[in-house]
Formats: C-alpha cells, structure tokens, sequence
C-alpha cells in the first residue's frame, strides 16, 4: 500500500526522518509536498489552488485503488 503524506508544516528534514522510519519498518509509502496553503484541496476555501489540488486527488484515487478491494 502506497501512503500519501501531505503536510506544509513537515520540513524536508522530518519528512526523510519519516521515509527511513518507514521504510525501516518495511511500509511501501511515498512521502509528498505540496507547494500550497494548507486547505489547498477544498475548493470554497480561500487556499484552494486547483492544479495542487488535481495532484492530490489523483494521488489520493490512487491510493484507494491500491489499497481498497473492488
């Protein structure tokens, strides 16, 4: 199963913290940054940016469909 993680508030630092632990602990994940405002993925928020936010919910579907039965 493929892990999205999505957080401004992770530096690169903590983000390759997360991906050793992970990858320690034999999780398949990707660890991603977004270059948005928290909220990015909501479209009647003021953060909403709509390219961002396509990264994200394909990156999310694809998640779901890996992890998810039929």
């Amino acid at each position: 199963m493929s892990v999205p993680v999505v957080n401004v508030l992770v530096t690169p630092e903590q983000a390759e913290t997360l991906d050793k632990a992970l990858t320690a602990a034999n999780v398949t994940h990707t660890v991603e940054f977004y270059p948005a405002a928290h909220g990015f993925a909501v479209p009647d928020n003021p953060p909403y940016d709509k390219d961002v936010a396509e990264r994200h919910w394909i990156a999310l579907q694809q998640l779901f469909e890996s992890a998810l039965p039929n």
